[in-house]
């Protein structure tokens, strides 16, 4: 008894101090006032107040004339961050050849694993770029206006979407700065809203339900979306369909997933005589993929784990390189996954589902390579999944000739030349440098000739380069005059034959210099 009489005692003596300053009155707090939330809420989800906290140190520096630009990219936290990163790349790219120098970023996505995989609130708000004009424009001799472009990423995967909180996010913030600047006697002004997305084909249908939301109730708001990297036939058809087709724009800077898969075809069938009924599409069973399912042939879909068998075959080949201890001679080019997939059902049983997976290819390449196939085509988002796609049909048909869509340089990484060589490649760009000639400038009877030479890593780059300049520059048309099929070989893409499109001729000087319809291969 004493016992308990003692622990109660303690107890009571802890607890109490701690109640007495509970209750004591400089621990109590008013009430919240209307529209402020609670002590130790989280920030409203309609503020962005950390977004919007760095657009204002910036913006209060100065007299910044604001412009505002909305990019949907792939998911950084997602096995997508690689994409991301030379996206975002191309992007800057973009904004520095307009003369805007990069000032700031803030990402609410952490370096740190436990933090990528959150799903929190604040991992939903916007991505943010600043940027800030070089040189002030003087229209008619009026002050000078220096441009604050905000650039907010919207994060998207190809098979959820566009994630349509953040993007929402990012409009609200728009409407902020629209609303501030925009004095009372004005009345309703219009608001245009420029997008750079989606990324991917199968986020089309989430972006035009976002966008619609929004223009529902914002009358006075047009929206005008480029994509630099949808292929999908139906993308344009998905938004002339929309009842506010008057006030959404959307167009996309590829050549369509048809064309591709037709001027392949044809180069197949007039070069090498193969017909459709001897090709084999290996595709992944996503929208983009599905595209390919009615281009003749023999159509193959993924299995269901292919990534994951791809990280444990990456895996497997470290482990023996590093027991084998040879020197690096170039950077290894790793194909397992950095990043937990979060968007498709992981399996519950890793080992048994990846080599049942690994055995679902073997019995399918088996099969191939025993009938007349002559070539195969990989269509894959992920250009991992590509490579490694390349390396096992090597094992099994080492003399397969095999083709692809968008030209990525990593397709003719050392590392993988035995299985990717000769490989054919249709993109709407060439895998040459893009030349820029803008800065040009003629002085008297001399002109300043100034090339920039740009080398982009892949189709999609370009494409998102390209994009950026639509939408910020008032007279930029790209070059979408036909379909380039070049070749891997000697640790790069050969630009092989130019396929134009009848009605416009051939692409002009922005490409650099043309050669003839049909290229050497040397070496």
């Amino acid at each position: 008894m004493k016992n308990h009489l003692l622990i109660f005692s303690f107890f009571i003596a802890i607890l109490l101090p701690v109640a007495k300053v509970g209750l004591g009155p400089q621990s109590r707090q008013a009430p919240p006032q209307l529209g402020e939330p609670p002590a130790g809420a989280l920030p409203s989800t309609t503020k962005s107040p950390t977004a919007r906290k760095k657009i204002d140190e910036v913006y209060q520096e100065s007299k910044y004339q604001l412009s505002f630009l909305v990019a949907t990219l792939p998911d950084p936290r997602s096995v997508y961050s690689g994409s991301f990163d030379f996206l975002l790349a191309a992007m800057r790219r973009a904004m520095e050849k307009e003369g805007y120098a990069f000032n700031s970023h803030w990402f609410p996505w952490s370096e740190k694993k436990e933090t990528l995989r959150s799903s929190g609130p604040e991992t939903r708000e916007p991505g943010l770029l600043l940027f800030r004009q070089e040189s002030p424009k003087t229209p008619g001799g009026e002050a000078e206006t220096w441009v604050l472009k905000v650039v907010l990423i919207v994060p998207e995967n190809p098979h959820s979407g566009v994630q349509k909180d953040t993007f929402r996010k990012a409009l609200n913030l728009i409407a902020h700065y629209q609303e501030k600047d925009t004095a009372p006697s004005s009345g309703e002004q219009q608001v245009r809203v420029d997008i750079v997305g989606p990324t991917y084909s199968g986020s089309t249908a989430s972006l035009r339900m976002a966008v619609e939301q929004v223009a529902r109730k914002k009358t006075n708001w047009s929206f005008r979306i480029v994509s630099g990297t949808a292929t999908s036939p139906a993308n344009e058809k998905l938004f002339s369909n929309s009842r506010y087709e008057k006030r959404i724009s959307f167009r996309t800077l590829m050549a369509n997933d048809d064309v591709y898969a037709g001027e392949i075809l044809t180069w197949l069938k007039d070069k090498y005589k193969i017909k459709p009924g001897n090709i084999v599409w290996l595709v992944e069973t996503s929208l983009f993929g599905m595209t390919y399912r009615e281009m003749g042939g023999t159509i193959i879909p993924f299995p269901m784990h292919i990534r994951h068998t791809r990280t444990a075959f990456a895996r497997a080949k470290q482990t023996a390189a590093e027991k084998e201890g040879a020197p690096a001679t170039v950077l290894e080019l790793s194909l397992a996954e950095s990043q937990a997939d979060t968007f498709t059902p992981a399996p519950f049983d890793p080992v048994l589902s990846t080599r049942r997976a690994e055995m679902v290819l073997a019995n399918i390449l088996t099969t191939i390579s025993k009938k007349r196939t002559e070539a195969m085509g990989i269509i894959a988002t992920e250009t991992k999944d590509k490579l490694f796609l390349a390396e096992v049909i090597h094992r099994y048909a080492p003399d397969m000739r095999l083709f692809t869509t968008d030209a990525d340089l990593l397709l003719a990484h050392p590392d993988y030349k035995l299985y990717c060589h000769g490989m054919l490649v249709a993109s709407t760009y060439p895998p040459i440098p893009y030349v820029d000639e803008s800065n040009n400038d003629t002085q008297g009877d001399e002109k300043h000739v100034s090339r920039s030479l740009l080398q982009f890593p892949s189709d999609a780059a370009r494409g998102i380069f390209e994009a950026v300049l639509t939408l910020i520059k008032a007279k930029h048309e790209p070059d979408l005059r036909g379909v380039w099929l070049s070749v891997v070989g000697n640790q790069s893409l050969w630009p092989l034959h130019f396929a134009p499109n009848r009605t416009l001729g051939p692409p002009h000087q922005g490409f650099g210099p043309i050669p003839q319809k049909t290229f050497p291969i040397r070496g």
